[in-house]
């Protein structure tokens, strides 16, 4: 529960700073596909830098997991929805920006993580954390 509570704080820390008014829970599909996208696009992490691929994928999970528990049982999924693809794209660029970034920086680094983990492995780690 703790990693739900983490990436939804995220998503409403930034959304305070926008005042966005709309959350997680009433927001229409496309309006929060365009929140998403904007949020996966802009979020950085506290001291500026631009969020690892791992926090993407973090986030990503705790924000589906948070629209589908037993208190909201929204009938979303962000990680297949046609609606979500273009947030999803982003999550993906960013991630693979801050992997070239890392090895432009660290080239001694012999292995580093190159994708962004795909719907299955999100998927995955949503129901390893749920058992």
């Amino acid at each position: 529960m703790r990693v739900i509570e983490w990436g939804v704080k995220k998503n409403e820390k930034w959304c305070a700073k926008r005042k966005v008014t709309v959350g997680l829970k009433t927001a229409s599909p496309t309006y929060l596909s365009e929140i998403l996208r904007n949020f996966f696009d802009e979020k950085k992490t506290e001291k500026g830098q631009a969020l690892t691929p791992s926090a993407f994928t973090e986030i990503t999970a705790a924000i589906y997991r948070y629209l589908t528990c037993t208190l909201l049982r929204r009938k979303i999924n962000i990680l297949q929805d046609i609606e979500f693809m273009s947030a999803h794209k982003i999550c993906v660029a960013k991630a693979k920006l801050c992997t070239h970034r890392s090895r432009a920086n660290d080239a001694t680094r012999a292995t580093k993580i190159n994708y962004m983990p795909s719907k299955r492995h999100v998927i995955a780690l949503y129901m390893i954390q749920t058992v």
